[in-house]
């Protein structure tokens, strides 16, 4: 019993050893970091505008009482200035998410679709390629 389970085992290990790992491509890496780095820019343009608008309103309400009382107040200021440095920090992630973007979109665009006959199937391979396109723009 002991051989048998043993050998089960190595037999699991061997299997997960000789898989292969295809790494993605140089298209597929940069999509995917358009897409976090654009992600990462809605987050910080909308949590800052969360608490901006907070912060504004923290500080209209004090400002309406602080005019009856005579006292000076900031209150909601920091909220205010933090949510206006994360929406500007937003934008260097939306800059770099449409550069990655068009760097992804660049790498497929020498790539061609050529059929390719298989014992099973007809599959579609990706062939480097160029495309010369023209458009007609009337006036």
């Amino acid at each position: 019993m002991k051989k048998i389970a043993f050998s089960l085992l190595l037999l699991f290990f061997f299997h997960q050893a000789i898989a292969q790992v295809i790494p993605p491509s140089r298209q597929q890496e940069l999509w995917q970091k358009s897409k976090q780095q654009r992600t990462i820019g809605w987050v910080l343009l909308g949590g800052g505008a969360a608490i901006g608008a907070i912060g504004l309103i923290v500080f209209s309400n004090h400002v309406v009482e602080d005019i009856f009382t005579g006292k000076e107040s900031i209150e909601g200021v920091g909220a205010t200035i933090a949510g206006i440095t994360l929406m500007a920090g937003s934008v260097p992630f939306f800059i770099m998410a449409g550069k990655n973007r068009r760097l992804s979109l660049s790498a497929t665009s020498f790539q061609k679709l050529t059929p390719e006959a298989n014992e099973p199937l007809l599959t579609l391979r990706q062939r480097p390629g160029l495309q010369l396109t023209f458009s007609q723009k009337l006036f």
